[in-house]
C-alpha cells in the first residue's frame, strides 16, 4: 500500500479501495482542525468515533464522517486518491452529504452507495427524537461539502454587501 508496508483498513470495491474517517473543524476559530483526526477506520469504527465526537464537541464544531479512497482508475481520478464527507453534524443537526454522487469513482461503488449510505441514513433517522422527525429542516439533505457551504456563505455575504452599497447610492 505505501512505502513503509503499513497495512490500511481498506475495503476493496469495484473501482477503488476505501475506508472511513472522522474529522472536526472549529467554525469559530477559522475552521481549524478540532480534536484528533480519526482515519483508516471501518464503517462501524467510524460510526462509533463520529457518535462520540458529536456528543463531546461544542455546537459550533462541524464534525464529519467521510470516506477516503485510493484507485488505479486515473482516468476517473487523476490524483489516484481522494476523500468525500458523508455525514456532517453542526449546530445540533446531522445531515447526509450527497457529494459522493458527483464523484466519478464513488458514485459507482455499490458497497458504498447502497450499503454504507443506507446504514448511515438509517442511523440518522434512529438517532432523531420523535419530535424532530416531522421537522423538515432537520431531515433536509445537504448537497454540498464544507467547502461548498463556505462558498455559498461567501456568495451570500457578497450579495448582501452589494445590496447595501446599492441602497446607499
Amino acid at each position: 500500500m505505501n512505502s513503509n508496508n503499513q497495512e490500511y483498513n481498506y475495503i476493496k470495491g469495484e473501482n477503488c479501495q476505501f475506508n472511513f474517517y472522522v474529522i472536526a473543524f472549529d467554525t469559530k476559530n477559522g475552521y481549524q482542525t478540532y480534536g484528533e483526526i480519526k482515519a483508516d477506520l471501518s464503517l462501524s469504527q467510524a460510526q462509533a468515533e463520529y457518535k462520540n465526537a458529536v456528543a463531546q464537541n461544542p455546537m459550533h464544531v462541524n464534525t464529519m464522517l467521510g470516506v477516503s479512497f485510493i484507485t488505479e482508475r486515473t482516468d476517473l481520478e487523476p490524483q489516484g486518491m481522494g476523500a468525500v464527507d458523508l455525514l456532517q453534524h453542526i449546530d445540533g443537526q446531522t445531515r447526509l452529504s450527497e457529494d459522493y454522487l458527483n464523484h466519478p469513482i464513488l458514485c459507482n461503488e455499490s458497497m458504498l452507495t447502497v450499503n454504507a449510505i443506507n446504514i448511515l441514513k438509517n442511523n440518522i433517522s434512529v438517532a432523531k427524537p420523535e419530535s424532530d422527525k416531522s421537522d423538515n429542516r432537520h431531515t433536509a439533505t445537504v448537497k454540498s461539502s464544507l467547502l461548498g457551504k463556505l462558498r455559498f456563505n461567501e456568495a451570500a455575504v457578497k450579495q448582501q454587501n452589494e445590496l447595501g452599497m446599492s441602497i446607499e447610492r
